[in-house]
């Protein structure tokens, strides 16, 4: 069992997800979906994962605008551990996306940090078809992490509370226009940063090529 709370305040977080992993278990056929994650919104901070075989486990905390951290336990039969998890705000990215020449925002913008994990291959969801048999849905409802999962919205108006710890490139893309891309950007935890992007439309070049010689 365990509880979390704010680093700043020490207050336990009214709503954040958990997972466990037991040391030996990973697949690594499907690694790239990882573990389920259990959510509480009580209101308490608390959790608590009974029944546990003897073994070593890693918990993995992640919270909406916090920095995700995990705690790896031993434990020997018997035994009850409590842990106390404390989570450190993370790096707010912000801004808004307007076109060049009219000035009106654009929506639909990408917005990808750093590199994400590779889609799954046409082999792997195979095994998985073949694992899961009548409903693929059942697994694949966790998804795996995609490039562009963070888009500006209508307003041209885009939020990232999660902002990973380092120093990451930035790419905005949208089909219609030139892709801008701001690298080394970093976030210092609990701060905030707002990135304001014009963006210029794609010009079409269409032409023939004659040998001179012909």
């Amino acid at each position: 069992s365990g509880v979390v709370v704010n680093g700043a305040t020490g207050q336990p977080l009214a709503e954040f997800e958990y997972r466990l992993i037991q040391a030996g278990d990973e697949d690594p056929e499907f690694a790239f979906m990882g573990p389920q994650w259990e959510f509480v919104k009580d209101g308490s901070g608390t959790f608590a994962i009974k029944d546990l075989a003897p073994g070593i486990y890693t918990v993995d905390i992640r919270a909406q605008g916090y920095l995700p951290i995990g705690e790896t336990v031993a434990l020997q039969s018997g035994e009850a551990r409590e842990i106390r998890m404390v989570l450190a705000r993370a790096g707010k990215l912000e801004g808004t996306g307007v076109d060049a020449q009219t000035g009106e925002p654009v929506g639909g913008v990408e917005v990808r940090i750093g590199e994400s994990e590779p889609k799954p291959s046409e082999e792997q969801l195979d095994a998985l078809h073949a694992r899961l048999q009548d409903d693929p849905r059942e697994i694949l409802s966790e998804g795996w992490p995609r490039d562009g999962d963070v888009r500006t919205n209508a307003s041209g108006v885009f939020e990232v509370e999660n902002y990973p710890e380092g120093e990451h490139d930035i790419v905005f893309a949208h089909p219609s226009y030139v892709s801008d891309r701001r690298p080394g950007i970093t976030i210092e935890s609990g701060e905030s940063l707002s990135i304001n992007i014009i963006f210029r439309n794609v010009i079409e070049v269409s032409g023939t090529i004659r040998n001179s010689a012909v």
